[in-house]
């Protein structure tokens, strides 16, 4: 992971940092063939001291411990961990780390997504971290595989973690993989804090693996407010379409309550195989609402003409990149071009909407 420290100019590379599993002590497994640390990061004031912190994904961290959870294999393959750093005045401070141990499922997938918040509305006990393994095992479901699962965390400002709980789909569903993208923010009712959870394999009314979105009251560790492309107009729930695969979290239009980006990258749009589609939920007193929506390709943008496989919304990030008070934001679509080089599309936050 490479970390560039910002400026009144931007970013500069004077007094950056590059890590490996290897920069943190004890013993976590550390640098292995194929973890892919850095996987999912995640940002926010974890320990409540002023100071940005920074959470780190390692999906498919394997177990060290021959005997564990997994039986008497000779090691939990793919349970995924996740490392914490903490800030300071000086950066990222690697004499305060908080690293998981080994006590996990073969193939959870712990740590692919992350999303940090103030989850629990106390903004003075630091926000709390979300933590997604979407190839999490079922026992209740006869030991079904990828039904996911998110777990909420706390840190005090020892760097003691404290677990808050879990959360999973209601009802759970075989390979639905939920948990494959996180995102956090005002969208509960109210404008109180809640997390949206994407389940990009899960089959609704009868299409395979057209996906949908959760979000859930961190609250009540309860999972609510199901949406699928079908909530937004006359948008349709194709086969393998893959909605919920990247989500957004941002107040697009400055009303107050954040809105929620929903991808689709898989989408057929306007008949072309796998060009994508975006979905905008805009919030207001009771959470995402899908009357107020907006849906987005590279349709919409200037010039442009979907092509096949582009993969519009395959990445999405959201913030106010233009400092005017409505959040904007990005969307990737690494097929697009020749040789799928790939592009990324932006779009400005208005009072009106995107723009």
């Amino acid at each position: 992971v490479w970390v560039f420290y910002g400026s009144g100019a931007g970013l500069h590379a004077a007094g950056e940092q590059v890590f490996d599993q290897d920069s943190f002590p004890g013993d976590h497994g550390g640098t292995e063939t194929g973890d892919q640390f850095g996987y999912a990061l995640a940002a926010g004031d974890l320990d409540a001291d002023g100071f940005d912190d920074l959470a780190i994904g390692t999906p498919f961290e394997n177990s060290p411990e021959p005997l564990g959870t997994c039986g008497f294999d000779l090691s939990c393959d793919d349970h995924g961990a996740f490392h914490v750093v903490f800030g300071s005045a000086a950066g990222l401070d690697f004499d305060r780390t908080y690293s998981t141990g080994s006590s996990f499922s073969q193939g959870d997938g712990k740590g692919f997504a992350l999303a940090v918040g103030d989850f629990d509305g106390n903004p003075s006990a630091g926000a709390e971290l979300a933590v997604a393994s979407p190839g999490s095992f079922d026992s209740s479901l006869g030991g079904a595989d990828h039904t996911g699962r998110v777990a909420l965390y706390r840190f005090d400002p020892v760097s003691v973690m404290a677990p808050l709980g879990s959360f999973s789909s209601d009802p759970e569903e075989v390979d639905a993989q939920w948990g494959w993208a996180l995102g956090g923010g005002k969208l509960g009712t109210g404008g109180s804090r809640a997390i949206a959870v994407g389940a990009h394999l899960s089959d609704v009314a009868g299409s395979n693996q057209a996906g949908r979105a959760t979000v859930v009251d961190p609250e009540e560790i309860e999972p609510h407010g199901d949406l699928v492309q079908t909530d937004f107009g006359m948008a349709g729930n194709g086969g393998d379409d893959h909605f919920g695969a990247a989500l957004a979290v941002g107040d697009f239009d400055g009303d107050g309550f954040d809105d929620l980006a929903i991808a689709a990258p898989e989408k057929n749009d306007g008949g072309v195989a796998d060009s994508g589609r975006v979905y905008v939920a805009f919030g207001s007193a009771s959470g995402p609402d899908t009357s107020q929506f907006e849906i987005l390709s590279i349709a919409d943008f200037a010039g442009s003409t979907p092509a096949t496989g582009d993969a519009f919304g395959t990445a999405l990030a959201a913030g106010d990149y233009d400092g005017d008070g409505f959040d904007d934001l990005f969307f990737g679509a690494p097929g697009r071009g020749s040789d799928d080089r790939g592009f990324v599309y932006f779009v400005h936050g208005t009072a009106a909407g995107l723009a």
